[in-house]
């Protein structure tokens, strides 16, 4: 575009559609940008060319390949990030919360826990049988 219809400025910036601004400061300002032409054309011109991006090889296709199917763990996600993030907020700010509120998050932990030990409870019962003992579990 800028071969087309060179660098825009304030004197040709008649020759530029909003879009066509939009994406110049978008590439230049490294975000997405929206607005009038004539703040676009600020961000255009308020922002260095951007760098050349890396050179992509096949090497690091193989790589985001591998990364695609492979089975992400839980922990490696960032919705787990988030949920750590709220339940420091929660131990932080546990005063803040009113008495229904506190309810609920008791019985939120207290379900999580009954269920953690009943999962424990589980595995030691199928490890007791897999080393051939007898359980009188029905």
């Amino acid at each position: 575009m800028l071969k087309l219809k060179s660098e825009p400025t304030e004197l040709n910036l008649k020759n530029f559609t909003v879009s066509e601004m939009a994406l110049l400061a978008s590439w230049k300002a490294d975000k997405t940008c929206k607005g009038k032409k004539t703040d676009l054309l600020e961000v255009y011109i308020d922002n260095p060319v951007p760098e050349n991006p890396p050179h992509w090889s096949n090497d690091d296709e193989e790589e985001l390949t591998k990364l695609k199917t492979e089975g992400i763990t839980f922990k490696h996600t960032a919705m787990s990030t988030a949920l750590k993030q709220s339940a420091n907020a929660v131990k932080t700010d546990v005063s803040e919360l009113d008495d229904r509120q506190v309810d609920e998050l008791l019985a939120a932990l207290n379900h999580q826990q009954n269920e953690r030990t009943a999962s424990s409870t589980a595995a030691a019962t199928i490890s007791t049988h897999a080393e051939g003992e007898t359980s009188r579990i029905m």
